[in-house]
């Protein structure tokens, strides 16, 4: 519908659905064992399919390098730890329409540097399966990867939040700040100082800044 496009990109909204779980709080107050993943797993699911819609493009073989990824999908659990702690600083309420919107973005920013990483590292497998640069070839990848990162931005624009966007859009700084240090792991002086800020800058940064 019209109301569903805006300016040709698709803008996805789905309500969350973990009502069978019971809140998050009360979980923990019972003392029980919870599982994460299970407590938002219908979310989760819901975030996949939203991400599917984002990046849908008239574009054939974009499309599919897209698509790729999104279709298997790993554990989510950057997105998992986006509602977990919404939900839990909420005081066990469902998290909000935006919050979903930011676990999505998580998702399309570190897919995107999977691509990119792997052209860097030169994986042939992924997730079990063949990575997109030793499906479709080194530009694909990283085109499929800055593609990614678009329509993320588009997500992330449409908050009309400036301290959301600022700190989403220093995730991807941190990632490619990292990746440049991975590179250059090797060279003297780069003691464990050098590798804990690494490891923020690829992995923790976009956990931490998304929540």
């Amino acid at each position: 519908s019209d109301d569903y496009y805006t300016n040709g990109v698709p803008e996805c909204q789905f309500k969350f659905d973990h009502e069978k779980y019971g809140s998050i709080t009360k979980l923990f107050d019972s003392h029980r064992h919870v599982d994460p993943f299970v407590h938002v797993q219908n979310d989760l699911q819901g975030v996949t399919e939203c991400i599917k819609d984002i990046v849908g493009s008239d574009h054939k073989v974009l499309n599919t390098v897209a698509s790729y990824f999104i279709e298997a999908a790993g554990k989510r659990v950057r997105p998992a730890i986006v509602l977990l702690v919404a939900e839990s600083l909420h005081g066990g309420e469902l998290p909000s329409e935006e919050q979903g919107r930011i676990a999505q973005i998580s998702e399309m920013i570190h897919t995107a540097s999977l691509l990119h990483d792997d052209v860097i590292d030169k994986s042939d497998t992924r997730r079990g399966l063949k990575t997109i640069n030793k499906m479709f070839g080194n530009k694909m990848a990283v085109l499929g990867g800055d593609f990614l990162l678009a329509r993320a931005s588009l997500t992330l624009a449409r908050l009309k939040d400036p301290v959301v966007i600022e700190l989403m859009s220093t995730i991807i700084e941190h990632l490619v700040k990292g990746e440049l240090m991975q590179i250059h792991k090797a060279e003297p002086g780069n003691g464990i100082s050098n590798y804990i800020t690494k490891s923020y800058y690829k992995t923790a940064s976009l956990m931490a800044n998304s929540c």
